[in-house]
């Protein structure tokens, strides 16, 4: 069984659901998608943009909140961003690697003017 929709986006997600578990309910299902990824709270459940960079780059919270600010790689693949906005929340970035984007606007890149 195949289920899901992105709540924050909106977009179609799906999710395998093995045989066996065909009778979770809605809950269980949200609960077992989101296992693993970080928790938007504080700072991440304000800003959609840095819980998604982060999200998808394996960054909890409290690992941006230590260490963001020396976080200077982070990769944007095989998901739909079409404005790449929120990089100002890594001021050191040195790589930004971007794969399968259909990218109308990129923003946030003033620090990499700053050292060059």
């Amino acid at each position: 069984m195949y289920v899901g929709q992105e709540e924050s986006t909106g977009e179609d997600q799906l999710l395998f659901i093995p045989p066996e578990d065909d009778t979770l309910d809605i809950t269980e299902i949200r609960e077992k998608k989101e296992k693993g990824r970080p928790k938007r709270t504080g700072i991440f459940k304000d800003d959609k943009v840095l819980y998604a960079l982060c999200s998808h780059n394996g960054i909890s919270e409290s690992q941006y909140l230590s260490s963001g600010s020396r976080i200077a790689s982070i990769d944007m693949c095989h998901y739909n961003f079409p404005m790449i906005t929120g990089l100002h929340h890594f001021p050191q970035i040195t790589s930004l690697c971007i794969v399968a984007q259909d990218i109308r606007e990129i923003g946030g890149l003033e620090a990499f003017k700053k050292r060059m």
